[in-house]
């Protein structure tokens, strides 16, 4: 089972290739994967402290997550 971080998610959603490249090893063991409601607040927050003064790119970066 794999238990990902906030650095791991953010990473990957930037398109870091080694997060890529062991987001794909993961994928292929067909390994249960989890994130915390932890890193879910951690993320929203940071998109939101990020665009807080543009409204619009704040909805683009959601709708992206």
């Amino acid at each position: 089972m794999y238990l990902f971080d906030t650095d791991f998610i953010i990473s990957l959603v930037r398109g870091d290739k080694g997060a890529e490249s062991f987001a794909k090893k993961v994928d292929e063991e067909m390994a249960y994967r989890a994130i915390s409601a932890i890193l879910v607040h951690e993320y929203l927050l940071g998109v939101y402290f990020s665009c807080r003064r543009k409204p619009q790119k704040l909805l683009e970066m959601l709708r992206k997550s």
